[in-house]
C-alpha cells in the first residue's frame, strides 16, 4: 500500500522515521536523528534527501509539520454545530489573534468537550499564515519532494499518542514534547486534544543553566546534559551545582505547564490529571 516519510525538522536536529503500509497495519523500517548546526533549513532538507538516496530508501509520500509556534491556537464557543457554518465564522472569531487580522490565514478546528450545561459548542480551532505555509511547502519542493500531508506539530504530536495509547485514560493527559529551542504543552481528554500552547523554553535553556552554574562552554554542558542528567548520587559538588542548575529550569517549565492547565482548568472547572508523558 505504499511507504510514508515522516519529518520532523528542529532547531538543532532532523528526527524521521520511513514506515510501510499494509493490511496489517503500519510498519517502521527506518529511524533517523541527526543532529546539525547549520541553519539553513533548505540546504539540511537536501543534504537528508541525499543521505536517503545513497542509502536506496524510497518512499511515495512525505508528511511534515509546521511548528507550534507558527500557528495560533484558541478555544472558540459558536451557538451552532454545522461545520460549514464554523468554518465560515473563525476568521471573524480569530481576527484579534493576528496584528495583520485574519485575511491570508488558513483554518482547522475540531469540537471538544463542553462545560456542564453550556448549549454552546466548543471548538479548538488552529489559525496559521497561508505564506509560511507556503514557505514550507517550497522548501521541500527545492528538494524535489512535495509534502502530501502537512500537519501542525501539536496535532503531530497527538496523533503519535493516539496510535500507541491503549484505551481513553479518564481526566487529562498532558503530553510534552520538548525541542531545544521550544516546548509544546498539549491536554489530551477524552481521547481530543482540547488545548495545546508552545512556550519558548527547552533543552538550550536546561544547557544554558549548566554552563551558567559551572562557567562552563555551551558545547561541554550540553555534552555533560546528556552524560550526567538528573544524578542521585551524591558526588560532589560540581553534581550538586548541576542539580541546581537542571531542577531551576524544571520548575519554570513546571510553571509553564501550570499555566496552561489554568488556562483551560478556567474553561472546563478542575479536572484531574491522569498521567504526563
Amino acid at each position: 500500500m505504499g511507504s510514508v516519510l515522516g519529518l520532523d525538522i528542529g532547531t538543532s536536529a532532523i528526527k524521521a522515521v520511513i514506515f510501510e503500509e499494509s493490511l496489517k497495519g503500519e510498519k517502521v523500517t527506518a529511524f533517523y536523528h541527526l543532529p546539525y548546526a547549520q541553519p539553513d533549513r533548505a540546504h539540511i532538507l537536501e543534504d537528508f534527501f541525499s543521505l536517503l538516496d545513497e542509502e536506496g530508501k524510497s518512499f511515495d509520500r512525505v508528511a511534515a509539520s509546521l511548528n507550534g509556534y507558527e500557528g495560533s491556537i484558541r478555544i472558540v464557543e459558536l451557538p451552532f454545530e454545522d461545520k460549514a457554518k464554523v468554518g465560515s465564522v473563525l476568521p471573524f472569531e480569530l481576527e484579534s489573534e493576528f496584528a495583520d487580522g485574519s485575511a491570508d490565514k488558513e483554518f482547522w478546528f475540531h469540537e471538544i468537550p463542553n462545560r456542564d450545561g453550556e448549549e454552546n459548542r466548543a471548538y479548538l480551532c488552529l489559525a496559521a499564515a497561508r505564506e509560511r505555509i507556503q514557505e514550507v511547502t517550497d522548501e521541500y519542493i527545492r528538494s524535489g519532494f512535495r509534502p502530501r500531508i502537512l500537519d501542525f506539530e501539536p496535532f503531530a504530536d497527538f496523533n503519535s499518542f493516539s496510535h500507541s495509547s491503549d484505551g481513553t485514560p479518564e481526566g487529562i493527559c498532558v503530553l510534552l514534547d520538548i525541542g531545544s529551542r521550544s516546548t509544546s504543552i498539549n491536554l489530551i481528554q477524552d481521547g481530543l486534544l482540547v488545548f495545546t500552547r508552545t512556550v519558548f523554553f527547552g533543552g538550550n535553556d536546561f544547557t544554558s543553566a549548566i554552563a551558567e552554574e559551572l562557567n562552563m562552554s555551551f558545547a561541554d554542558s550540553e555534552e555533560l546534559k546528556f552524560e550526567y542528567g538528573l544524578h542521585q548520587g551524591d558526588e560532589g559538588d560540581a553534581n550538586r551545582k548541576v542539580d541546581q542548575a537542571l531542577l531551576a529550569s524544571l520548575k519554570t517549565l513546571s510553571k509553564e505547564i501550570d499555566l496552561t492547565l489554568g488556562a483551560y482548568w478556567s474553561r472546563m472547572g478542575s479536572i484531574p490529571i491522569s498521567s504526563v508523558m
